[in-house]
């Protein structure tokens, strides 16, 4: 009897369940893993910003980045476009009506990759963060290590 109450109330449920559009309203933080023996200072994966995304709504999404205005470094942000499917997320913008590939997450893995190496593509290993205020805070906790 128990197992046919479980099998009702599954039922139920699943229909009402959402299982596109999860990332929608999450904040995530995508970066490189450092090697340890990688000892160079001058290495480009030190120096390389995290990317941070705000998922705002089904079809647009927030990044945050670093940009020297001035000789200050500030955080700015620009909106993208997305498309979430079963095992990833591809993320383009639109420049001049072009459509421009930024990269994919692999939501199995959790892993960024860029496309915009061509010959280098880089693997950046993501996480959630607790909110879009928690991007800023993170954020300029990255530029006080760099940009002391």
């Amino acid at each position: 009897m128990k197992n046919i109450i479980i099998m009702s109330l599954l039922i139920v449920f699943i229909p009402f369940h959402s299982f596109g559009n999860e990332i929608i309203g999450k904040s995530i933080k995508c970066e490189l893993k450092k090697s340890k023996t990688d000892m160079n200072p001058f290495s480009i994966e030190k120096i390389l910003p995290p990317y941070y995304f705000y998922f705002e709504n089904s079809k647009t999404l927030i990044y945050y980045y670093p940009q020297r205005i001035k000789g200050v470094l500030k955080i700015l942000s620009m909106r993208l476009n997305f498309d979430e499917k079963k095992s990833q997320i591809d993320i383009w913008s639109i420049w001049n009506k072009d459509k421009r590939y930024v990269g994919s997450i692999n939501k199995d893995y959790f892993i960024f990759i860029t496309r915009k190496y061509k010959i280098n593509k880089r693997k950046y290993y993501c996480s959630y963060l607790s909110s879009p205020k928690k991007i800023i805070e993170d954020f300029k906790k990255f530029i006080k290590k760099i940009d002391p």
